[in-house]
């Protein structure tokens, strides 16, 4: 069942940009630390004051699904790498992202919408990280089918494949979708055909594997351009059927496929000189014709579509739509196509009908030509050429050519005249013409004048009653009739011949019998007394009758496989006459059989071989038709053959062995002289001792210089001997050969069945790129030899899309390359014969069905891509020579990475994490380039590539290998001398750091330095060391009194600093008085002073203790112990102590830690007053 997949809603997402709005990769770090997510499954707080328009770090790693969120729900969350200029996902929390291949730093923004609003208010930032399975990703994605509207993307599936197929994205902008990119389309296999499109513009393209649960990232496929739109060159529904057919060329209608739908194009492979008829089952149709790109349109028109291939050969592209406008339809109809000779050469030449003057040219034709034939008839054997000047022209496939010497040799061509265009000229086919012949008579005077006409009727009629012995009369004969010429007197001799008299028919005593069956004619009949020719005045009844019957003659004699004794004689006759034929045989041709005479043999069939020929001797030979007993054709001259000499059995001689395989080998000899009638005989033994007249042969070919010797064993050495075999019982003696040793097996290196090479002849191709077809009517179980050149890219095609083929060395012990078609293979160093093997399948199977074997070379294109060079969609192609080494010379690289890759394409290419020199290898990692201006050389057989700088670059920078700081820094703390300074994570290629990238500690970083032009090839290395002091103890609250001082506040540690603000500042003297708010504290441990802990001071008015005034007392009188206790709570004592004697002021000093201050109370005491 056939499958398609259309691109219906390609136009509504094709333009998809994904916005700048919603981006949002604003706002500070915070926390200033990078979070290690545990990827425990469970839900982890990055920190609970986070801000919206604030980003976290979080240290990732590969294969792990994260979960970002927020405690605000409607948060819009940002995922970029660790610079902020490649997101990787974004949305509204939570965003799920599958971190695929990427590791190491990545940014987490939070903004309050995707409007990127901003807002101080704290929220609790979320991660959730689980480990995933892994989703393989497509790769080596290429693209094919290019048309108008359309083209096909393939791929190659990971493995295993994807559960749930494949996601692409389209756009005509080179904008890298997001994993959450919504997908254009999706298709369950490795390729889809995407139409829709726009002609004459250019597409981006990327694929990515749908794992149901996760996708992988997406693999960019590149770019391509529609070719520009002409009459109907697009197919919405891409190629159909997925072989190019290839048309056999018999001038019969072919049927492509029987399901075919309006909107498709087929690959069709065309040879030159051709006219192809191009048709539908649907009478309405509209077909366009184009080259194998598609950019140029060939023909159009509705169905049936004729055009003449020309000069043109290869593949082409066969397009149906329903009408002009190019409409399309999923309904299934039938494609045919009808190729003849676009001006057929003319074919089964033969000559019929020779005389002593004349002849009669017989040709076949499959395409009649508008301008007729022209032929050349010549006594010399000099092939015509295109301007030599035809002797006449005709519009039937015969001509009479009259005119002729007797008893010469002729030579004649023939060709198709088209008009402007002419065939080739075919010939030359030979004929000689008769003696004239000995006893016929030819002098005479025309008697009566008038000439005349039988009526046919059956019965003999009356031309004179007073006829003469030396007279002759005229006879108008019609085609198709039967004419007994007879004389009253019995023993006239009669002689028929041409309206001029200058060529016999026939002749012999009364009655004469001449059929007429190549067109209407006059003949002249003479009547003599006897052969002499002998006259006499006597009067005599001179009668004709004629029947409307003719018995047609034979046509196409011809001889062959003449040997010492015998001739094989064959012809052809318009009908298979009811009585066979009979033959006449003679060692002159000076008399031609005339109708009486005895025939040498008969035949029921239309050849015959003639034995009892006797050896050395020139035979003349006619042909007849037997309708019946009394119904014969006229007799037909075929020619001459010379028999060879009569020889003993002659012994083979040159033996040798060539095309030796797994199983099968070519013995090959030179031809005996003559031929041994029934072929030779050959011997094969794993031992080498001779085979004896009485032993059976291994196997037999006959008259041939080679056979095929097939079901051999591999690596198995065979003797072999040779001997003619001129008949059942007679042979020559056996000839030694000597042996030869079958190849080892490997991956389909020998023959099948009684196949071998095909064709005989080794095929140069002519490496212009396009396709060569090499043979059209190959076999799967033959191999060809193929001649090719170092430094070639060839590609091997079946038309048989399931075919297996193998290539190998010459001798066919070393495979090159094997698999099902199309196979591509590059010849390196390799020059010289190769061996292309096909077979059905990679069991080695044979099929003796037609197949088309083709073969396409071409020097391989290699170019430069990267982001050190033009980016990875530009390449930058370089030079060669040879197709071998490979140049670009004073090519100005960034620093980054590049990697070399073949035709353009990523099927193709070759990285390797070295610099500047290097082997590369399929697929590898980015060769990580250093910006300067180099001379840039690859090697394509051995991936060998070098850098040389033709600008001076600039030695690494300088500094202390080991650098030491306090608690947190950055890369822009690290002491390092020289100029233009870059970071980087490895010692080459690597990242490109922020000069703010937080330092790690035990981590190594590595410098460069530039001069403008060129950056230092060596890169410093710089590993920091970081001491970390924790933060002293202290509580986060302290409540105080007013008053305090920065020496008042509580902290537990070393060398106490008190700061005010977070960061920065100057430490705060001890004598400092506190106000409310937060202050920071430090301690320092080996000269590293630690980060700030905040404490926050409350400070807590002082207040003033109340008392009850106590009254007055006498002198001496008692006085109560005041109150510890004040009225408003405070707690305290009293000094000094109670005085009942004398006015004493007494003072309050609180409890420590109350926040009160003292006070007074005086107590008076009044002298005591006497009466």
């Amino acid at each position: 069942m056939k499958s398609k997949i259309t691109f219906l809603s390609l136009l509504a997402a094709l333009f998809f940009i994904p916005s700048v709005f919603g981006q949002c990769i604003t706002g500070g770090m915070y926390p200033p630390t990078a979070f290690t997510p545990a990827c425990s499954g469970a839900v982890e707080t990055i920190n609970t004051d986070c801000w919206a328009g604030e980003y976290a770090e979080v240290n990732v790693l590969t294969n792990k699904q994260y979960t970002f969120s927020s405690s605000t729900a409607t948060d819009y969350i940002t995922v970029t790498d660790a610079t902020g200029a490649t997101i990787y996902v974004n949305g509204t929390s939570p965003v799920v992202w599958n971190s695929g291949g990427i590791s190491g730093v990545i940014r987490y923004f939070i903004h309050k919408s995707s409007a990127c609003v901003t807002e101080n208010v704290g929220r609790i930032r979320y991660i959730t990280c689980t480990t995933v399975a892994s989703c393989g990703s497509p790769s080596g994605v290429f693209v094919t089918n290019i048309t108008s509207n359309s083209a096909r993307i393939n791929w190659t599936a990971p493995v295993p494949a994807p559960a749930s197929g494949y996601e692409y994205y389209f756009s005509t902008s080179n904008t890298t979708p997001l994993a959450s990119t919504a997908a254009t389309g999706s298709t369950p296999t490795a390729v889809v055909n995407v139409a829709g499109l726009s002609a004459g513009t250019t597409y981006y393209h990327w694929i990515r594997s749908n794992c149901t649960s996760i996708k992988s990232a997406w693999v960019a496929g590149g770019s391509f351009t529609t070719i520009p739109f002409q009459s109907c060159n697009g197919a919405a529904d891409g190629l159909y059927p997925e072989a190019t057919y290839t048309p056999l060329n018999t001038g019969s209608l072919e049927q492509i496929v029987t399901d075919s739908w309006a909107g498709e194009f087929t690959n069709v492979n065309i040879i030159a000189n051709k006219q192809y008829t191009f048709t539908s089952s649907v009478a309405t149709d509209y077909i366009t014709i184009t080259n194998a790109t598609g950019t140029t349109v060939y023909a159009t028109g509705t169905t049936p579509l004729v055009w003449n291939s020309g000069a043109t050969t290869g593949v082409i592209r066969y397009h149906l739509h329903t009408n002009s406008a190019c409409g399309t339809e999923s309904v299934g109809r039938i494609r045919y196509i009808t190729s003849i000779d676009s001006c057929s050469t003319p074919n089964t030449l033969s000559t019929t009908n020779v005389t002593s003057s004349s002849a009669i040219l017989n040709w076949m034709v499959s395409n009649i030509p508008s301008g007729g034939y022209d032929y050349i008839v010549n006594t010399s054997n000099i092939t015509p050429t295109n301007t030599s000047t035809p002797t006449a022209n005709v519009n039937n496939m015969s001509a009479l050519v009259a005119g002729l010497l007797p008893n010469t040799v002729y030579y004649w061509w023939v060709r198709s005249n088209c008009g402007t265009t002419k065939s080739a000229w075919l010939g030359p086919v030979i004929f000689v013409t008769l003696q004239n012949p000995g006893n016929g008579c030819t002098n005479g005077t025309l008697y009566p004048s008038a000439t005349f006409t039988p009526s046919c009727s059956g019965n003999p009629e009356l031309i004179t009653n007073v006829a003469y012995g030396g007279e002759y009369t005229n006879i108008s004969a019609s085609n198709g009739t039967r004419l007994t010429f007879s004389s009253s007197n019995a023993t006239d001799f009669i002689t028929v011949t041409n309206a001029s008299g200058t060529q016999v028919l026939a002749y012999g005593v009364s009655p004469v019998i001449y059929s007429i069956d190549s067109g209407a004619t006059i003949l002249r009949y003479y009547i003599h007394t006897n052969s002499s020719c002998g006259v006499e005045n006597v009067n005599r009844n001179r009668f004709i009758t004629c029947t409307n019957s003719v018995c047609p003659s034979p046509n196409s004699l011809a001889s062959g496989a003449v040997t010492s004794n015998s001739a094989l004689l064959s012809w052809s006759s318009i009908t298979t006459p009811g009585s066979g034929y009979e033959y006449y045989i003679d060692t002159s041709n000076v008399s031609s059989p005339q109708y009486s005479t005895a025939a040498t043999g008969t035949s029921t069939t239309s050849f015959k071989t003639v034995t009892g020929l006797t050896g050395s001797t020139t035979y003349y030979f006619w042909i007849r038709c037997v309708c019946s007993a009394s119904s014969k054709s006229n007799w037909v001259y075929g020619g001459n053959f010379t028999t060879q000499a009569a020889t003993p059995c002659s012994a083979p001689t040159g033996l040798s062995v060539s095309n030796v395989t797994s199983n099968s080998a070519y013995l090959n000899l030179t031809d005996t002289t003559p031929l041994p009638a029934s072929g030779y005989q050959y011997y094969l033994n794993s031992v080498n001792v001779a085979p004896t007249g009485v032993t059976t042969p291994t196997g037999t070919f006959n008259n041939s210089t080679q056979s095929n010797v097939t079901g051999l064993n591999p690596n198995q050495t065979y003797f072999y001997w040779i001997r003619s075999a001129c008949s059942a019982s007679t042979q020559s003696a056996w000839v030694a050969g000597g042996s030869f040793t079958t190849v080892s097996f490997s991956s389909c290196n020998g023959t099948a069945g009684a196949f071998g090479v095909y064709p005989p002849n080794t095929f140069s191709p002519a490496c212009s790129g396009a396709q060569e077809v090499i043979s059209n009517s190959s076999w799967a179980g033959e191999f060809t030899n193929v001649t090719i050149t170092s430094g070639k890219q060839y590609t091997f095609t079946s038309s048989v899309s399931t075919d297996y083929i193998t290539i190998t060395n010459s001798t066919g012990n070393t495979v090159y390359a094997s698999g099902i078609t199309p196979v591509t293979w590059y010849s390196g160093n390799n020059s010289g014969l190769i061996r292309y093997f096909i077979h059905t399948n990679s069991s080695c199977g044979s099929e003796e069905v037609n197949r088309t074997r083709s073969i396409t070379c071409a020097t391989p294109v290699i170019s430069l891509v990267g982001e050190a060079a033009s980016g990875w969609d530009t390449d930058i192609y370089m030079s060669t020579a040879d197709g071998i080494t490979y140049t670009l010379n004073n090519y100005t690289l960034a620093t980054g990475g590049v990697k070399f890759r073949q035709d353009s394409s990523w099927v193709i290419n070759w990285g390797s994490g070295t610099f500047p020199t290097g082997t590369g290898t399929q697929d590898g990692v980015n060769i990580p380039a250093v910006a300067c201006v180099y001379n840039i050389t690859f090697n394509l057989v051995t991936r060998a590539y070098s850098f040389v700088s033709t600008s001076s670059q600039p030695a690494k920078p300088t500094g202390t290998a080991t650098q030491t700081f306090c608690n947190a820094a950055t890369l822009s703390n690290v002491v390092v001398t020289g100029t233009n300074i870059k970071w980087y994570d490895f010692p080459t290629g690597g990242n490109l750091l922020a000069s703010n990238t937080p330092l790690v500690n035990g981590t190594t970083y590595y410098a460069s330095q530039s001069n403008g032009t060129c950056e230092s090839l060596l890169r410093l290395a710089v590993t920091t060391n970081i001491t970390v002091t924790a933060m002293p103890t202290a509580a986060s609250t302290q409540t105080l009194c007013a008053g305090t001082t920065v020496a008042g506040l509580t902290a537990t540690g070393t060398a106490i600093k008190w700061y005010n603000v977070p960061v920065n500042g100057s430490a705060l003297a001890s004598s400092t008085l506190l106000a409310n708010g937060t202050y920071y504290v430090t301690q320092t441990l080996n000269s590293c002073e630690s980060p700030r802990k905040a404490v926050t001071v409350t400070i807590t008015p002082l207040a003033t203790p109340t008392f009850t005034a106590v009254a007055p007392i006498c002198s001496g009188a008692t006085l109560a112990a005041l109150p510890t206790t004040s009225n408003n709570g405070i707690t305290g004592t009293w000094t000094p102590a109670l005085n009942n004697t004398a006015t004493t002021t007494y003072t309050f000093t609180p409890t420590a830690g109350q926040c009160a201050l003292t006070t007074t109370l005086t107590i008076t005491v009044n002298p005591n007053v006497t009466p």
